[in-house]
């Protein structure tokens, strides 16, 4: 009878595993024996210094990869550059120079890096045996691939400032930018000048716009032209009296300048007529924002008991607004808090802050005044001062962003430093005058308007004594030859006269190392017209040399920009001033030309005299006598002739040429040769040699006027003659081989190498 409680099968597993754990069986190997224990596994040994480096340097690359990308998305999405504006708190003008610098060490670096890579794995692809293969074929392929990379840097490099110098990042998205038109035009302001709310301004403010932006990408984004624009300032008074402006291409106009100055909400409205690239025509809207005048401050002028003129700010009527504020640019520390301020102008402009103090309210309202004479209003026009390049004692004047109507102007008055009338003009806006000293200067112009009214802008300028040279530029002929020592400088003329030149000829002018008198300035560039038969050509560079053809004369101008080695933002920061050079070259009839050529410049030397290029105005050149300066008869023959020196010195070559009509011109050239350098150096055919195998000895390198070689083996065998010389070497091991030349003078020189012999090559 069967049992029926045996147990089951998942029963007995699990049985065995209990077994199996509570008494482990030791692993047997197939022999019976016990495994070897296992050895313990070692511990990690610290990494060294190289890897150290190595991982340092990936990270550097990786890092260098990642800048250069970053630096390339922000040039390609100008609008993104105010990471850099709020991070480094830089003006949105200067990110195009702060990227300029990040690119150029961001790829400078890369470049070098790569470029190391690629020179290390391209030398050492050549030098690796034939052999290697694998190895050659490696750092072929790496030398390669780096040097791919390295060109694509650059180009990406050169790229990318492409696209940096036409990239806008100060105003990326295209908007209309508005300016305090005062800051504007106060250099030390102008950074700042820029309103990004116009909601909270206290009149009356002269605004600056710049539509130029918008239009440009607006222009860009739709690939459409704008024609002109139309734009109502809703009651501001702009440039010609009225609210209106309009132009043609507002890419290329000016900005608009209009002045806000009642109480109240101006509602700008404006418009673009723009063409298609089908050629239809239609209008776009001027995005422009209200203008929000929300207090206007009391402008007053008058004389005191003193007969100074007074402005006065008075802010009264501003009060309910918040407590008036003021602070002078030049001393911020202290702080007025008065209803008015009153302040006399000078020539100097002063910079005087204003804002409104209301702690109850969040709202910011600010403005700063530039307060100078009224005289010098920049709201009406700009002077700008230029010199005559061709006589500078003349200065001329020239009137600019005049926001007065040409028509409504009847003349220009001009006045020098506040005495009688220098110029009336009821055409232009320019003058020109001669001085006749140095030293500061006003000038002053009186815009005379139909109705009696009438606009004054003033200016300061400095004219300073001329930059003088303390070293001049240098002028050479192909030879070497100088040709403008102080003898030819003409005080009258101001100029170098020379006139030893015969053409054809090439001369060369060198202005790298002219310096002026004053230690304060350096040399920035020079400029150069070269003026012949009233035909001129004009380069540039420190260094550069003219063909002189014909003869003729030429007029040689120099200019030289100057700079000084620190900056004051004055205008004599640059300074200019000329070398002049007449060339006055006689017309001949017959004209000597003589071209000198020499093998070599230690003798012997075989020279080349070429006459060839030697003509006749009227005639026929039927002689070329040469002489060749070393006592011997004159040779007669033809224009190109060859002459073999064989000792040194100055050689005078001579040419005499004789035309139909027996005339003669003669030309010399001078040739100095130098002695032959007495070299030694040899070589041999195997090295190490083999015993008793021949090897090849030969004086190459060896020069002079040899007249025999003598040659000491070391190996007590007689000495051996000759260039070169074959010789066997009955013993093994280190021989001091000497070469010993005996020259034509007498006198010897010796040299000597060790050479080793080996029993064989296996």
């Amino acid at each position: 009878m069967e049992n029926n409680n045996s147990p089951s099968l998942l029963d007995q597993i699990l049985a065995n595993n209990e077994s199996t754990n509570q008494n482990p069986v030791n692993p047997v190997t197939a022999n019976g024996m016990p495994p070897e224990p296992k050895p313990p596994k070692k511990p990690r040994e610290p990494m060294s210094t190289a890897t150290i480096f190595k991982l340092i340097g990936t990270l550097f690359l990786v890092f260098l990869i990642f800048m250069g990308m970053f630096l390339a998305y922000i040039v390609f999405n100008p609008d993104q550059a105010g990471f850099f504006v709020s991070v480094f708190g830089i003006l949105p003008s200067d990110v195009a120079n702060v990227l300029s610098g990040l690119i150029n060490v961001s790829f400078g670096i890369l470049s070098t890096i790569i470029s190391i890579v690629f020179i290390v794995a391209l030398f050492r692809a050549f030098w690796t045996p034939k052999e290697q293969k694998r190895k050659k074929l490696m750092l072929g392929l790496v030398a390669t691939f780096s040097g791919i990379i390295f060109f694509t840097i650059l180009g990406f490099w050169a790229f990318l400032f492409a696209q940096l110098q036409a990239a806008n990042f100060a105003n990326p998205n295209g908007n209309i930018l508005v300016y305090d038109n005062d800051m504007f035009n106060n250099e030390k302001m102008k950074p700042y000048a820029q309103i990004t709310n116009l909601s909270t301004l206290i009149g009356p403010i002269t605004l600056r716009y710049n539509i130029s932006d918008n239009a440009k990408a607006l222009a860009k984004r739709n690939g459409i032209k704008i024609e002109n624009y139309e734009i109502n300032f809703d009651g501001a008074i702009c440039a010609d009296g009225t609210s209106i402006a309009k132009g043609g291409d507002p890419v290329n106009e000016s900005d608009i300048i209009c002045t806000f100055d009642k109480l109240k909400n101006y509602n700008p409205s404006g418009r673009y007529t723009v063409t298609d690239y089908s050629g239809k025509t239609e209008t776009v809207n001027i995005p422009l924002e209200q203008v929000q005048i929300r207090g206007l401050m009391k402008i007053t002028e008058q004389e005191n008991k003193d007969g100074k003129l007074m402005r006065t700010y008075d802010a009264s009527a501003l009060r309910q607004l918040g407590t008036p504020t003021w602070q002078y640019d030049d001393n911020q520390e202290k702080i007025i808090t008065e209803n008015y301020i009153s302040i006399s102008p000078t020539d100097t402009p002063v910079i005087l802050h204003f804002y409104l103090d209301n702690n109850s309210k969040k709202i910011t309202y600010s403005r700063s005044f530039i307060i100078q004479n009224s005289d010098v209003k920049n709201g009406d026009g700009n002077i700008i001062v230029t010199q005559n390049p061709t006589n500078p004692k003349e200065y001329i004047f020239r009137l600019e962003d005049i926001t007065s109507d040409e028509d409504s102007i009847i003349s220009i008055d001009w006045k020098l430093n506040g005495s009688s009338t220098i110029c009336t003009n009821r055409k232009g806006v320019s003058c020109s005058h001669n001085f006749t000293s140095y030293g500061q200067f006003t000038i002053e112009a009186t815009v005379n308007l139909i109705g009696g009214q009438s606009k004054k802008v003033v200016k300061n300028f400095q004219i300073d004594a001329p930059l003088g040279l303390e070293r001049h530029l240098k002028i050479t002929d192909k030879s070497g030859k100088f040709l403008n020592p102080e003898s030819t400088y003409d005080l009258k003329s101001r100029a170098y006269v020379i006139k030893d030149i015969t053409p054809p000829e090439k001369i060369f002018l060198d202005a790298r190392d002219v310096i002026s008198d004053n230690p304060g300035y350096v040399l920035k560039d020079v400029n150069w017209t070269i003026t012949e038969n009233e035909e001129s050509e004009r380069r540039d560079g420190t260094k550069i040399e003219i063909d002189i053809t014909r003869a003729g004369r030429y007029n040689i101008v120099a200019e030289y920009t100057f700079e000084k080695s620190i900056k004051t933002g004055r205008d004599d920061d640059t300074r200019v001033t000329t070398d002049t050079i007449l060339l006055d070259l006689e017309r001949k009839d017959l004209y000597a030309v003589l071209k000198i050529n020499s093998s070599s410049d230690y003798v012997p030397a075989r020279v080349t005299a070429d006459a060839s290029q030697s003509h006749s105005e009227y005639s026929e050149i039927i002689k070329f006598i040469y002489d060749f300066g070393e006592g011997r008869a004159p040779a007669q023959g033809d224009a190109i002739q060859t002459y073999q020196y064989m000792t040194p010195g100055e050689k005078t070559i001579t040419v005499t040429i004789i035309d139909a009509n027996g005339k003669q011109a003669t030309a010399k050239q001078v040739l100095v040769l130098k002695d032959t350098p007495k070299n030694l150096n040899f070589t041999t055919s195997l090295s190490p040699g083999i015993k008793n195998s021949p090897v090849d000895f030969e004086a190459t390198g060896t020069t002079g006027e040899i007249e025999d070689y003598l040659w000491n083996f070391g190996d007590n065998t007689p000495v051996s003659h000759g260039y070169q010389v074959s010789h066997t070497f009955a013993k093994s091991g280190k021989h001091t081989v000497t070469l010993t030349v005996r020259y034509v003078d007498g006198t010897e020189k010796s040299t000597h190498k060790e050479f080793v012999v080996v029993d064989s090559l296996e």
